[in-house]
């Protein structure tokens, strides 16, 4: 069970009707007091009263007493709230998408066919009381088993909300849920419910000679005292044994995790998400309210790894300030909230113009970087994408995508970020050299990089190898006799597995050359410039083909979302 779509009707800042579509990664971006705390608040309240409904004996209207509950005097659009005309209710609706198994036990356990969709409504009005339907087509005859239809969804959605300002207790809160709901499940062991016979038979005793000395004490005060009885309630005794627990975190300091920092307590409560839905085999919904509060910026990409890794198996609702949280491959996945209003992304200058990210002016349009390691590595692989791509050729044309020259490895930092920054989907390629391999090491344990979201040029044989070794000897021979006077086959430079450029320093030395970096950067451009002339594709080394049309592949699945 997923949910796909959520509607606000008046609530707080937010006054008509919005409709807010759900992915399973959603984006909630816009500047302060745009509403975009109001959101996650009012699906929590709408998640809220979904639960305690499911708990309520069979009717329909009931007076909100949770903690989160509703208020109109605070809820409800203050702008509205003296016009004389006028909706005066507060309105949510909750769309659901059942799967093919889902629709067979709604059926069985609520008498009632479903096709896969689900809308739930929830009305609150002046007097705190919410009102629960189901707006169908014979909508009085489901409604009027809203509660087993609550109670349906309840069971099969778990919600969680870690809020922005996390205070002591609310930090751990997420954290403490989860431990006591699995300990909960030891309450119906065999062996545990003896264990806890026997707790109750040796405690007792104690408690028995505590209400005997308490009934002598009071006796003397109070002499028509006759008895006295001291005992622990059984529901009681099992909720403290399931709060009765220790978490200490060794981070070079072995800690209470209450007296830690509240990024590790983010940390924590998240990376113990990753399994809830299989906690509850159902269904997870979690929301988190500016997920970089409290937290060193180092920690950002680690939390952005560990909230990806979450909506594998969970729908996460994030709000957020910082670009680093923006979704740049599917930009629909985010939701600008401004004005009041709620709606989805279409263009990544939407984003940037929100949270106020000052743009070159060649990067107004683009949102899809290739990170090069030199300029003769940009003109080359320009070119093979337009000889083998015309999918990413057209992105390339139409200014979606666009290749940039790091001009060495070691500049990778300061680029990438200053991309990510502008909210740009990067995808790196390096050469095979000690310098690139590093390079890339370091941003995949930052986080900054993953698994799909690189590439080092490789050779079949080479331990290090750069793009020219890609490309045949024919193709640049006749440059080398140009510049040098040397013909390149008459040495033994095809016999070396080494990386292009150290393997022709070597050559050339060994012809009487002395060669120096700029000798071999105008070689590289030439060669490059060559590339842009002529079809590049056709002089690759057939054993270099597979790697070749192998990212060609890599940047296809990178880039283009269909």
């Amino acid at each position: 069970m997923k949910l796909i779509k959520f509607d606000i009707q008046n609530f707080r800042n937010i006054t008509n009707d919005n409709e807010i579509n759900f992915k399973n990664y959603s984006v909630l971006v816009g500047r302060n007091n745009e509403g975009k705390t109001t959101v996650l608040m009012a699906l929590r309240l709408a998640m809220d009263t979904l639960k305690l409904h499911s708990l309520q004996k069979p009717k329909r209207t009931v007076i909100f007493r949770s903690r989160n509950g509703y208020d109109w005097e605070r809820d409800f659009p203050i702008s509205l709230q003296k016009k004389s005309r006028g909706n005066k209710n507060t309105v949510f609706k909750l769309y659901f998408k059942l799967t093919e198994d889902e629709q067979i036990e709604f059926k069985k356990e609520t008498g009632i066919r479903n096709n896969g969709d689900l809308c739930i409504q929830i009305t609150f009005d002046t007097d705190n009381k919410f009102e629960f339907l189901i707006p169908k087509k014979g909508s009085s005859s489901l409604s009027n088993k809203s509660n087993q239809i609550a109670e349906y969804i309840a069971r099969k959605i778990q919600f969680t909300y870690i809020p922005a300002v996390r205070t002591e207790q609310e930090a751990i809160s997420v954290i403490n849920e989860m431990i006591e709901e699995e300990l909960e499940k030891l309450e119906n062991d065999k062996d545990y419910q003896q264990a806890m016979a026997v707790i109750a038979n040796l405690q007792q005793p104690v408690l028995d000679n505590v209400a005997q000395s308490i009934q002598i004490s009071l006796h003397k005060f109070l002499p028509n005292i006759n008895n006295v009885e001291l005992s622990i309630l059984t529901n009681n005794r099992r909720a403290n044994l399931r709060k009765d627990y220790l978490i200490e975190i060794d981070d070079g300091d072995l800690t209470d995790i209450k007296f830690k920092g509240d990024g590790v307590k983010s940390l924590t409560a998240i990376g113990l998400l990753k399994d809830r839905n299989k906690i509850i085999n159902g269904a997870s919904i979690i929301a988190i309210e500016e997920p970089e509060s409290h937290l060193h910026p180092s920690a950002m990409h680690e939390l952005r790894q560990a909230i990806q890794d979450l909506t594998k198996d969970s729908q996460v609702v994030v709000s957020t300030h910082n670009p680093i949280f923006v979704d740049r491959e599917l930009i629909s996945n985010n939701l600008l909230v401004s004005n009041n209003k709620v709606r989805t992304v279409k263009k990544i200058k939407e984003i940037r113009e929100c949270l106020g990210i000052r743009t070159s002016d060649n990067l107004i349009h683009e949102n899809k970087i290739i990170l090069v390691e030199g300029e003769s590595d940009k003109k080359i692989i320009t070119k093979i994408i337009q000889e083998r791509s015309a999918k990413l050729s057209k992105k390339i044309k139409d200014g979606d995508l666009n290749i940039y020259s790091l001009d060495s490895a070691c500049k990778l930092s300061y680029h990438l970020k200053w991309f990510q920054d502008q909210l740009c989907s990067c995808f790196v390629i390096l050469d095979k050299d000690q310098a690139g391999k590093e390079s890339i090491q370091k941003h995949l344990n930052s986080k900054e990089l993953d698994q799909k979201s690189y590439s080092l040029i490789a050779v079949k044989g080479f331990n290090e190898s750069e793009i020219e070794n890609l490309i045949n000897i024919e193709f640049y021979s006749g440059i080398i006799m140009e510049k040098f006077c040397i013909d390149i086959f008459s040495t033994d430079f095809t016999k070396k597995k080494s990386k292009w450029s150290d393997a022709l320093t070597e050559v050339l030395s060994n012809s009487g050359k002395s060669i120096v970096l700029k000798d071999l950067n105008d070689l590289k451009k030439s060669i490059a410039e060559k590339a842009e002339k002529e079809n590049i594709y056709e002089y690759l080394y057939p054993h270099n083909i597979p790697f070749v049309d192998g990212l060609i592949l890599q940047l296809e699945s990178y880039f283009i979302k269909e």
